[in-house]
Formats: C-alpha cells, structure tokens, sequence
C-alpha cells in the first residue's frame, strides 16, 4: 500500500499511532498480564534464586537454555527483585521487536501495510489475554526463553536482509551471533531461526557467487560468531559444575526430547493437532476454501468496479460500507478460533512462490535483495508452526508460534496481493479497502475479547511491585485463597524456613520469599517425565523442605486429572507420610473443581 507524501511525517505519524495502540493495551491490561498461579511462578522464581547465588543445572533442575534465566537475574541484580522489574522490561522487548518488525516488512514507499502489520502484532499478541489463564502474551510470558528467542530471531532475519543488500562480514558476523543466542533459548525457535537463516545464505550466496574459498570464509565468519555465547555459558557453568553437566544443561531440552516421551503426552498432541490429524486437516483445508472463495469474490468485485470512471473513484467507500455491514451481520457465525488454521498451508504457498520467483528471475543481482528476505522469513514463521502445526490459534501457545505467520499473511493481503491485482484489473481500491476494514474489525473483535478477560480481573495479590492483579471471588476463589495462604506462610513460618509446593505453586516461594530446597520448580505430568519421580523422591529424602504445601491444581490437559490419585503417587505419599497438616485454606486440594492449599509440617524425628 503506497503512501504519499513526506516519509518524515509518514515516520511520525506511525509511531505515534503504534504508541497510541501500545499504551491502550498496556493500560486495559495493566498489571493482569500473567496467571498467579500457572507457569509465571517459575519466571520469577529462577531467576531470583540465581540472584541469590544459585547456579543454573546444578541447583535448579530447568530443561530450558540459560539465556533468559541468567537475563532476568540481572535485571533483578540492578534493579531489584519485582516482578514489575520483569514486566517493565518485557515491554521494552515489545517496543524493540515492534521496530524490527518494522524494518523487516518495510518496503520503500510502502508504510501503510507495514504499520498495520506492527498494530496488529501489539494488539493480537503482545498485550492480549484471549482464556482465563494469563501467560500467553509478550509482556509475562509462560517462558521467556521464547519471546526472547523470537526477537533475537528477528533481529537476526533482519540482519540477513543487510547482509544481502550490503554484503558485509559484521552483518555475518552479528547474524552468527544472534544464531548462538538463539540456541541458547528454546528448541522449536532455534530450529526455525536456524533453518531460515541457512536457506537465506544459500541463495545468497548463490546469487554472490563467492567461489569455494569465498563461501568458507564466510560460514567459518558465521560459525565463530555462533559458538561464541554458548562457549561463554559453557565456562561459567563449568565453573561450577563438571563440563559434561554443564553441556548436558545448556542442551537438556535436546537431551529430554530425545530420550524422554514428553512429547507424546496428550497435551502436546492436542496442542499440535495429531490426536485427531484428519479432523483437523480436515479443518484446515475447509478455513483455506474460505479464504480462497473470499479472495475470489473480492478480486472479481475489485476488477469490476475498475470498468467506470464513477464506480472506480468511490470503490473505496463502498468496499468499507460492505466490510462493516458483512462482518455485524455474520461475526456471531465465525468460528473465531478456527480462522488461523490454515497459516501453514499458506506460508507453503507463499514460501513455494516466493522460491519459484527468485529462480526464474532474469535479473539475479536485483532478485536476492527483495525475495531472499522474505522468503527466510516465511520459512522462519512456517517452521514456528510445527508445534501446533494442524491446529494453529493465537489463543494459547499460538501468541508467539503464530504470530510470525500471522504478520506475513497480513502483510501478503495488504500489499503483495494488491500488487498482483492492479497488474490484473488496473487498480485494487475495492480489494484494499476490503481488506483493510476486514483486518482493522478482525483485530478490533480480538482486542474486545481480551477486554473482556481483563476487566474481570480486580484483585490484587502480592504487594508493591511484586503486585499481581487476578480474578476476584465473584469469578473464582482462586486469587483469595492463595493472598489467604500467603499471609499464613507468614504467620507459621520463620523467615528462612522452606517450602516446596505440590504440584504446581512456586509463586508462592518467590512471593514470600522462601526457597524450594529441591531445586525442582514444578512437579506437574511433563516435569515427572522429563526428571523421573524417583529422582525427585530421592532429592526430596536428601534434602526435605521444612514445609510442604498440597495446592489445587487440576491436570486433566495432561491426561492425569490429579496429583496424587493419577500421577505423582510416590511423591504424593512421602509428603503425607512425613508431614502433618498444620493449616488449610479453602477446600481440600485434588478432591474435585473448588480450590484450596493445605499447609503440612515435617514430623519432628
């Protein structure tokens, strides 16, 4: 979408709306962004525990890379332990990947559907709350390892586009690097930044054509770059630990897939689709045919409205009049979670004709600074999709696996498509407009929902920047037991008195600050399988907390409805053999849907 005038005023003006678009969210959402009691317990409880001295793999069972644990610790070391501190940051990541999307999808001349692209990243995924959990945004993410990992991808799809247009060995070099960084993260963003990066320096280096010598010069840039942050995370752990531990930490999510069938849960398997494959392709390829017939209509529209002089000049209008009437008429029918399933089939599509184009181009020094960018970054967000390959949302793990695919499909209908069609009927102003307006009240439907979570939101746990705000007792008791069990933390244990909770609840360790002396964060389905319980149960006898706290949390998504009746029973059996209960809040955990914590005392002798 060409824009004209001054590209100084065009500047501005986008970053004022996109400032706009970022305060908005971040205000309805203020302070709501994580779950109080799923996930974000361990983001915060990692890296407080490595700013009071702990190592990463040798006291802190974690199957993740270190870059983001050994991150957040830092930012805890400067500016103190908050959980605000973390928050504060992470929309800075927001504002910083904000402009490296920016850069990566502006074209020379083309800002509109660029600044589109970057709202709709604020609004669908940055700041958004779209089920009753929290966690699934950029700003307290369930894992940091993968919003960090998306931006350094980023930042390194971007240094691949200067590196083509300019061919210098510091944008290689950088890119190495933030390859590096990358692998230091999460398996599924390594291997999508990994795969893009090297197609992309393939066919760079094919149109370069820079001879054998030429070409090792340049991967052994590459390389040496890319060894350099996991060498430096290899000698401070081995510092601590032997280099065979420390190896084995930085690369135990590669070791745990491999050895382990955490994987073939159930959660997984209904998070990536194959548990009914042929249902949900099924699924697919019925959203594509939408699509598909949608496009159809709109072109044909857009080409007859190019016939005469009058139905031409007002095509704009009437295409947003139509968008606005079809969407109030028709939204209650959209299967709203649905219409994101077929992103895979199209970044194929996308991707196929982006490579076909680059092959055939007749002007191979021009081609690779135009397609070879693009086309990485459409196999970076295909690859992203892998994990919820035939059931891809944004509502879930979806807000960061599908966001790349998302910002590309939005980017192919506001500008690359526009293109083919005026080349086709002379002009695009029906199809444009259609399609902006249609994009602008999709984006618009997806911020009410999250709106609509958010404002149920009202109660505060936790105090000054460690402040969480969740649902009060008119929509769960969940919030109010757990500030109920905290101020009973404080009446029964002293200070430095530990704590483990079972089987999910760390939260409550970082709140009340009191360390869990297992160095097992969680003790949930996936962290059994990937530990072992006898493993965990030999910890617990050698190291056996003060206190163990029995929380309501419900696993049904895993196939195991509760700790200690369908998983965890060895576990479940030595805490109530070795402690008694001293204090119970709300109802007894693992019984039914009410929540509660019970706090137990280790026998004396």
């Amino acid at each position: 979408m060409r824009v004209k005038g001054s590209p100084k005023i065009f500047n501005f003006v986008s970053v004022a709306i996109l400032a706009a678009v970022g305060l908005a969210m971040a205000s309805m959402s203020w302070l709501k962004w994580s779950d109080i009691l799923i996930d974000f317990g361990r983001e915060v409880y990692v890296p407080w525990q490595l700013a009071e001295g702990k190592v990463l793999y040798r006291d802190i069972f974690y199957f993740n890379g270190p870059l983001s644990p050994y991150l957040n610790s830092l930012l805890f070391r400067l500016f103190g332990e908050s959980i605000f501190v973390l928050e504060a940051f992470n929309i800075l990541v927001i504002a910083a990947t904000t402009f490296l999307i920016y850069k990566l999808f502006k074209e020379e001349g083309d800002g509109l559907s660029t600044l589109f692209v970057c709202a709709a990243f604020l609004t669908l995924f940055a700041f958004p709350q779209y089920m009753p959990y929290g966690n699934y945004n950029f700003v307290a993410p369930y894992s940091h390892e993968l919003t960090h990992g998306i931006f350094i991808s980023l930042l390194g799809l971007y240094l691949l586009r200067l590196y083509v247009e300019e061919r210098r060995y510091l944008w290689l070099a950088s890119m190495g690097f933030c390859a590096g960084l990358a692998l230091l993260t999460k398996v599924e963003v390594y291997f999508s930044f990994l795969t893009a990066v090297v197609l992309g320096l393939f066919l760079a280096f094919r149109a370069e054509r820079p001879g054998w010598s030429g070409i090792l010069k340049r991967v052994s840039i590459f390389g040496f770059a890319a060894i350099l942050p996991v060498a430096a995370f290899l000698a401070y752990l081995s510092l601590h630990m032997e280099v065979r531990e420390a190896l084995r930490g930085i690369f135990g999510s590669w070791f745990i897939l491999g050895t382990t069938d955490v994987g073939s849960t159930l959660f997984y398997r209904v998070i990536m689709g194959v548990e009914r494959p042929w249902f949900n392709l099924g699924r697919m390829l019925t959203v594509f045919s939408w699509y598909a017939a949608w496009f159809v209509v709109v072109a044909v529209v857009n080409h007859a409205f190019g016939k005469t002089g009058f139905l031409r000049k007002h095509a704009g209008l009437v295409a947003c009049l139509v968008s606005v009437l079809v969407f109030f008429r028709f939204h209650e029918w959209v299967p709203w979670p649905e219409i994101f399933r077929p992103l895979p089939l199209i970044m194929l599509l996308f991707g196929a004709a982006i490579f076909v184009l680059f092959v055939r181009s007749r002007n191979g020094h021009e081609a690779p600074g135009r397609s070879i960018p693009v086309l990485a970054l459409t196999v970076f967000s295909f690859m992203m999709l892998l994990k919820i390959l035939l059931a891809v949302h944004i509502v879930h793990y979806g807000f960061a696996l599908a966001m790349p695919a998302t910002l590309v499909f939005i980017k192919a209908l506001l500008s690359w498509a526009p293109s083919l069609l005026t080349r086709l009927s002379g002009h695009c102003s029906f199809y444009r407009m259609a399609v902006l307006t249609t994009i602008m009240l999709t984006v618009g439907w997806h911020a009410g929902v999250s709106w609509g979570f958010y404002k149920l939101r009202s109660f505060a746990v936790g105090s000054g920047w460690d402040t969480v705000v969740t649902y009060g007792p008119g929509v769960t008791s969940r919030g109010l037991h757990l500030k109920a069990a905290l101020e009973e933390i404080e009446k029964i244990m002293a200070p430095r008195e530990s704590f483990v909770a079972l089987p999910e609840g760390v939260i409550l360790n970082y709140l009340s600050r009191r360390p869990n002396p297992t160095g097992f964060v969680n003790f949930l389905p996936p962290d059994v399988i990937m530990f072992g319980e006898e493993r965990m149960l030999a910890v617990f006898e050698e190291a056996p907390p003060d206190y163990v706290l029995l929380v309501s949390r419900p696993t049904p998504e895993y196939g195991y409805e509760f700790f200690g009746r369908d998983y965890g029973l060895k576990l479940y059996s030595w805490a109530t053999d070795n402690y008694e209960p001293v204090s119970q809040i709300g109802a007894a955990p693992f019984q039914g849907d009410d929540f509660g914590v019970v706090i137990m005392k280790r026998v004396d002798g």
